[in-house]
């Protein structure tokens, strides 16, 4: 697999840790961010291959990110990655905003560093 340059958006450093490690161990050049407008500011500035997106965190709400991320670079390749999977509401509005791929807290690794292969 072709290293990636890959960014990850979530409010839980636990989470934005484990995934960069994990990503890392498989060669992957990763950046982090705890909150949306740090997310945009490394956006603003790198190309990434893909984008893992939280999409309930406090201040900066991940569908107003992603609809920064549309302005700043409308191919980029974006993830969803949520803990709220029983609310039917949000996940119809992620799908509703054109994002295809969403992975449910917890989500298995393995899916995930499959889903990379294709890139």
């Amino acid at each position: 697999m072709d290293s990636k340059r890959i960014l990850i958006i979530d409010d839980e450093v636990g989470i934005t840790e484990t995934v960069a490690e994990i990503f890392k161990f498989y060669g992957h050049h990763v950046d982090t961010a705890n909150d949306g407008i740090d997310g945009l500011n490394l956006i603003k500035n790198s190309n990434y291959d893909l984008i893992l997106l939280d999409i309930v965190m406090p201040g900066m709400h991940g569908n107003e990110v992603y609809a920064e991320i549309q302005k700043i670079r409308p191919a980029a390749r974006v993830i969803v990655i949520t803990g709220y999977s029983d609310d039917h509401q949000l996940v119809k509005r992620i799908r509703k905003m054109g994002i295809k791929e969403l992975f449910h807290k917890p989500f298995d690794f393995d899916t995930l560093i499959d889903s990379i292969k294709t890139l």
